[in-house]
């Protein structure tokens, strides 16, 4: 099936859109190097303060982790379809 250019790139955009969302999350070296401030560290960046060498919280790191996972699961299973389609596009048949 010939999908119309337009719609192609409409799937490639979602798609691009999709993984700079969950780059942009999980981001942990740039963000941990660029920001000083605690109050604008990025989650992923927080959550390394739980474990520092003095003392390793992990009871509040997996809580934080689970939580962390719940917004790009989200996206993911709302987006699943697009993402798939973007991801399949450009394949090449035969």
């Amino acid at each position: 099936m010939v999908q119309p250019k337009s719609q192609k790139l409409r799937l490639f955009i979602t798609h691009l859109g999709l993984l700079i969302f969950i780059a942009a999350i999980t981001e942990v070296p740039v963000a941990s190097l660029l920001l000083r401030d605690v109050d604008s560290y990025t989650l992923a960046v927080g959550m390394q303060q739980y474990l520092n060498p003095q003392n390793y919280l992990w009871g509040d790191f997996a809580a934080a982790a689970v939580l962390s996972a719940i917004p790009i699961t989200l996206v993911f299973l709302l987006a699943q379809r697009w993402l798939v389609n973007g991801l399949t596009a450009g394949g090449v048949k035969g």
